[in-house]
């Protein structure tokens, strides 16, 4: 573990994913996915492949969860998500994890830079900022609508140059294989939660650098705490 915690020496940028990362949203999304594919007639995915692909962009989820039916159709179902997902996020706002907001502030306090790769949109992204109080802490985000979707490394790349920072020096947090995956084709070094989609087995058979079972232990890995 030494050896492999050399990894995280000199980490100067926390890089977070937001759903079943920071924000435990994994069961709204999969309900929101249901009731879309319900409201068209479309026989609802299972719970399985609705977690493969979240962290993907919406349109591109979508398309990958209900392959069979036509572009018009998942566009549809898109579009009926939005509108779902927004009116169900109005009447009661998905909870950031219960020390997300404490770990966040506790980086900050060490000097630590704060960005976030995420699947949601931009417009998903100022939602969360506001009402969960994240827009004081973060320093860079980037969504699937301002860079092609995970597990390509681009949203990675752009936190580093956009930070002035090496890869090397931030680490990826994540919950989900895609996170993983991104991380490794961005050379980045990662941390994977089991707060979210994918079990302790997958997230290590994904090759991730290191699995803990909730976000406080990233400050130990980081010894801040």
């Amino acid at each position: 573990m030494k050896r492999k915690k050399e990894l995280l020496s000199g980490i100067k940028c926390v890089v977070f994913d937001i759903d079943g990362t920071l924000m435990d949203s994994i069961p709204r999304i999969v309900e929101c996915i249901g009731l879309s594919c319900k409201k068209h007639n479309i026989e609802v995915p299972s719970q399985h492949a609705c977690f493969n692909v979240i962290g993907l962009g919406l349109n591109l989820a979508i398309q990958q969860v209900i392959p069979n039916e036509s572009a018009d159709t998942q566009a549809l179902v898109a579009e009926t998500y939005r509108m779902t997902y927004t009116e169900l996020e109005d009447a009661k706002p998905t909870e950031l994890f219960p020390c997300a907001l404490d770990v966040i502030k506790k980086l900050k306090e060490n000097g630590i830079k704060i960005a976030v790769a995420t699947g949601k949109s931009m417009k998903g992204w100022n939602r969360v900022a506001k009402y969960a109080h994240l827009e004081e802490y973060v320093d860079y985000v980037v969504t699937a609508d301002t860079a092609i979707s995970k597990p390509n490394n681009q949203m990675l790349r752009k936190i580093s140059d956009s930070l002035k920072l090496p890869i090397k020096s931030c680490v990826m947090v994540g919950d989900s294989t895609l996170d993983i995956q991104m991380a490794i084709n961005a050379n980045m070094p990662n941390v994977a939660v089991t707060t979210g989609v994918h079990t302790k087995e997958q997230l290590y058979n994904c090759k991730a650098d290191f699995v803990v079972d909730d976000l406080s232990s990233i400050l130990d890995l980081l010894d801040l705490k």
